[in-house]
């Protein structure tokens, strides 16, 4: 317990820190934690289906360029096109084609699942904008040294990281205290219903506390609707990581967070929640702005 509990600590910190600095640290900090999923997720697709190809690992930083320089869509569509394209015509080149479509669509997959994600992460803090709080924009100021603060970025990265710490922690609370009905028992035998509905209700209180004390939106409705959101959205991005460690008979994607396991078991909620909150943050943007 108290080495999960140091280890939690660890990761808070090297989650947290790069993302208040922004710039180029956030960027290119996220991309090696997107990398190292990227070697748990071939190690455990090759479990499954060995010829899988290692593109992803070069693809995936580039992702995070497309997005810290603010290149336009063909861009992001380039990099897309060769994470699903590069490894089908690799297959082509083979002797022996047995499983070359199962290993073109872990390697496909593997690479968007990591690559979308790293790049919606580090749009978001780059996300354009004021305010209405005025310590997270003197905190971006403050910790800024050669790039822009982008102060609403940094209220809008903290306030999704947040609702899916808060939504992960009182799901699992709430579903080990009184959980007794299950809501995927094949993927997930030990999460609730229970602990599914104290993920929510606690995860739209902090949106709504977020959104108003980081100064991104006053109405509270939107607030408790996008925690709401965050906290079913992370909810899949969790199951859909432990239904490939039960495909591949594997109890954590790696060993690299003592007590923790793997990369990809502490990203697996945020990975999809960062793509969800980009397009959460253009809608509520759009409005507010």
């Amino acid at each position: 317990m108290k080495q999960r509990s140091i280890s939690a600590l660890g990761v808070g910190v090297v989650g947290l820190l790069p993302a208040i600095l922004g710039g180029p640290v956030w960027a290119v900090a996220f991309a090696v934690l997107c990398v190292i999923g990227m070697v748990e997720f071939l190690d455990m697709s090759r479990r499954l289906s060995p010829g899988v190809q290692s593109f992803g690992l070069i693809i995936v930083p580039l992702f995070a360029l497309v997005a810290w320089f603010d290149c336009p869509e063909y861009a992001l569509l380039g990099f897309a096109a060769l994470a699903v394209f590069l490894p089908i015509a690799e297959t082509t080149l083979r002797k022996d084609l047995a499983g070359s479509a199962t290993d073109w669509a872990y390697a496909a997959a593997g690479t968007l699942y990591l690559g979308l994600p790293l790049f919606a992460a580090v749009s978001l803090r780059r996300r354009p904008g004021e305010i209405d709080a005025e310590w997270p924009s003197n905190l971006a100021d403050d910790v800024a040294f050669r790039w822009d603060a982008y102060p609403r970025g940094l209220a809008w990265l903290l306030a999704i990281i947040l609702i899916t710490w808060t939504s992960d922690t009182f799901a699992y609370l709430v579903g080990r205290q009184i959980g007794k009905h299950k809501f995927s028992p094949v993927v997930s035998p030990n999460k609730s219903l229970e602990g599914v509905a104290g993920g929510v209700i606690a995860a739209a209180i902090v949106g709504a506390l977020t959104f108003k004390v980081f100064g991104i939106d006053d109405s509270i409705w939107i607030g408790l609707l996008g925690g709401a959101l965050l906290a079913i959205t992370g909810l899949f991005g969790d199951l859909i990581e432990s239904s490939l460690k039960r495909q591949a008979g594997v109890k954590d994607s790696g060993s690299i967070i003592p007590g923790h396991g793997g990369m990809l078991d502490r990203l697996d909620a945020m990975l999809l929640n960062f793509v969800v909150g980009l397009y959460l943050a253009l809608l509520v943007d759009h409005f507010v702005l």
